[in-house]
This record gives structure tokens, sequence and C-alpha cells, in this order.
């Protein structure tokens, strides 16, 4: 496992302008991010040199469930290498199920 990329708010990774950072785990990082018009999206980014590529699998099988007709799966609006470090930029679909779960009146779900 290669150094987790850290990004900085206000930075950009090609149009893309770093606006927040959501979370992280052991081979990559998510943030919320923009393009030029204000829209939001999520930016995930990997070290180049990780040994398992994540992102390169995830896109695969998100054009994979696009091509079958998925609807309801984010869409990937842009994908490369800059410097160290992959990124693909998807749909910003909001709230990450812990903070849901973190924001429901009983903590829980169900």
């Amino acid at each position: 496992m290669g150094d987790l990329i850290q990004l900085s708010v206000g930075q950009k990774v090609k149009k893309w302008q770093i606006d927040k950072k959501l979370g992280e785990g052991a081979f990559g990082a998510v943030y919320k991010c923009s393009n030029p018009k204000g829209d939001l999206f999520a930016l995930k980014v990997e070290g180049k040199d990780e040994k398992i590529q994540l992102l390169k699998m995830e896109v695969y099988v998100l054009n994979e469930l696009k091509k079958a007709g998925g609807r309801h799966f984010c869409n990937i609006e842009d994908k490369g290498q800059v410097d160290n470090f992959n990124y693909v930029v998807m749909t910003f679909v909001g709230l990450s199920l812990a903070d849901l779960r973190a924001n429901a009146p009983t903590k829980k779900f169900s």
C-alpha cells in the first residue's frame, strides 16, 4: 500500500475544484468537487502505484452496468492520471450511509 493521496480544498485536478474531503480508506480518498459551472461531483483518488487498482475496477463495473441498462448507478464524468495519482469523477449522491444513520432520530435505519 502506497502513501494516501491528500488533496487540499481549493486545489484543482484538471478542471475539477476540490470543495471538501468526504472520507478516506486504505487505498484512497473521496472529495466533493465542482466543475467551472458550480455543479457538484464526487472525485475519488488513489496512488498510481497501488498494487490493487480499485478505481480502474470501479470504472469498469460502472461502465458495464451502464451498458447493461442499469439506471440507478453513478455516472462517470471524467477519469485520468495526474502526477502521482489516478482519479475518477462521478455523480455526487449526497450524504453517506453513516451520515444518514447519524442524522436519523433513532440513529438506526429500522
